[in-house]
């Protein structure tokens, strides 16, 4: 892995995050890829270490530009730097309310934002200024579990 680009898959909170991620890493492990995952601040800092451009999948828009965690640097070396904002709206009375305060002014330091589904992926695709290539529709590794989606308070609409 010293000589080789990889995907770098941060964890903020292990309890709530660890599962899904090392279900992300084998799925990316088996397309081929080599895989990091580890604390956020210090898979930043190896990051930053590395220098073959590779790929940084940031947890959420709004936290991931702190210019603390220099992000952008890595973009400028050639890097891919993804999202896909884990609450996805959930805690919000509506998606664009979610968007206005999570995402809009954000957004456009990704070169991906992974949307968690139809709802999500339809309601981005109506944002004028957005680049259908940046958007994809995925599902989101953290539903996949059932305590993920029970904690969500989803387990009789999305089930694992």
């Amino acid at each position: 892995m010293k000589n080789k680009a990889c995907v770098y898959l941060p964890i903020e909170l292990t309890r709530r995050e660890y599962d899904a991620k090392v279900l992300l890493a084998a799925y990316l492990s088996q397309q081929g890829c080599d895989v990091v995952i580890g604390e956020y601040s210090q898979l930043v800092e190896h990051a930053h270490q590395n220098p073959f451009p590779s790929v940084f999948f940031a947890k959420d828009c709004s936290s991931s530009v702190d210019p603390k965690k220099n992000l952008a640097s890595l973009r400028d070396r050639g890097w891919m730097v993804v999202v896909q904002d884990e609450e996805a709206g959930v805690a919000y009375r509506s998606y664009g309310d979610f968007y206005a305060r999570r995402i809009e002014k954000y957004i456009s330091h990704f070169d991906r934002f992974y949307a968690w589904g139809d709802h999500d992926y339809k309601f981005l695709r109506t944002i004028s200024n957005l680049s259908p290539s940046l958007i994809k529709k995925t599902g989101s590794p953290r539903t996949v579990f059932g305590a993920s989606t029970e904690k969500l308070g989803m387990k009789k609409r999305y089930k694992p």
